[in-house]
């Protein structure tokens, strides 16, 4: 079942990008400069969308006990430039301070096809991408993804987390926002690498193979803020 939806979404994604084109091809304005006629660059309303300084800001207090999670919602409503990531509904974030990490709450409605969702975004095609574009249409920029090679993460750092994580996990669930997420919805939890402290980045599902069904990128449309 789950990878009949995905093999719907690639077909209605492949009559949408037809589509798009033709629009763009139609609605490309002209302006005059002296006795010249000269295009005038026009965006799509999908583009506009996707653009950063539009969207609101989650902000994750780093080092902020598990009492006050920073919680996002309605994540169907935000995922550009469609809704092709079913049953995710919201994330819980906590960003312990002594290492550069973070660890996400997946929330899904309960249904027996949200497997090949719930695959996808423990994976590593879901990541923190840096926004380095606050004005054009975000676009995946792997050189912007933080990893475990690319912050140094010393072996302590590693040690401590893989010590600590399990628990991490246990709080988040007993936490007042997991508690009451949970039970209405399954979770999954995943950690990241997280950007530089105050770095706004967009949550974004890069793309990937699964179940031999293509994933198409998506973006979650929302600022987080890791602050110090």
């Amino acid at each position: 079942m789950a990878s009949g939806y995905w093999r719907r979404q690639a077909l209605g994604l492949t009559a949408a990008a037809l589509g798009a084109g033709v629009v763009s091809a139609c609605q490309s304005g002209t302006g005059t400069r002296g006795n010249r006629i000269v295009a005038m660059p026009t965006s799509t309303p999908a583009e506009e969308r996707l653009k950063p300084k539009l969207w609101n800001t989650t902000r994750v207090e780093i080092g902020r006990g598990v009492s006050s999670l920073a919680t996002l919602n309605s994540i169907q409503t935000l995922q550009l430039p469609d809704a092709r990531i079913p049953y995710l509904t919201s994330m819980t974030f906590y960003a312990p301070k002594e290492v550069p990490f973070v660890t996400i709450g997946l929330y899904y409605e309960r249904n027996s096809s949200s497997a090949q969702t719930r695959q996808v975004l423990t994976s590593s095609a879901f990541a923190l991408q840096a926004i380095s574009d606050f004005d054009s249409p975000l676009q995946y920029e792997p050189e912007h993804v933080e990893t475990v090679q690319t912050i140094g993460a010393s072996g302590d750092a590693l040690g401590w987390f893989a010590d600590n994580r399990q628990d991490i996990v246990e709080a988040m669930k007993a936490s007042a926002q997991g508690a009451a997420l949970s039970r209405d919805y399954d979770c999954d939890f995943t950690s990241k690498a997280r950007p530089p402290d105050n770095t706004p980045a967009a949550l974004v599902i890069a793309g990937a193979q699964f179940s031999g069904v293509q994933v198409p990128y998506t973006v979650i449309a929302q600022q987080v803020i890791f602050a110090a």
